[in-house]
């Protein structure tokens, strides 16, 4: 939905590049969400929005790697992962609000 409200601003290449990552990381949310209870899944789901605080203040506050320190070092294992934690992170927080 909102890719098709956004489109415009959309950067599809990257978009294209966490793809792979991505879908599988909806299925391990959905057989996350599928398997525990209420308790692992209120956990899991602070754990989620503590990392992406986490990661949200690294960046802000300027101390998140720059170009030059990853300059020369394959991108593909860092984007795959985090498409696989984009997808996972979606599925559940998702799932939260049924």
């Amino acid at each position: 939905m909102a890719l098709a409200i956004y489109r415009r601003h959309a950067d599809w290449p990257a978009l294209l590049r966490l793809l792979p990552g991505v879908l599988p990381g909806l299925v391990l949310g959905a057989w996350f969400v599928d398997l525990v209870d209420n308790d692992t899944m209120r956990v899991a789901i602070a754990v989620v929005l503590l990392a992406m605080t986490g990661l949200q203040l690294r960046q802000r506050l300027g101390r998140a790697p720059t170009d030059r320190a990853t300059a020369g070092r394959p991108q593909w294992p860092f984007t795959l992962g985090m498409g696989l934690l984009a997808g996972f992170a979606t599925m559940v927080a998702n799932a939260a609000g049924r």
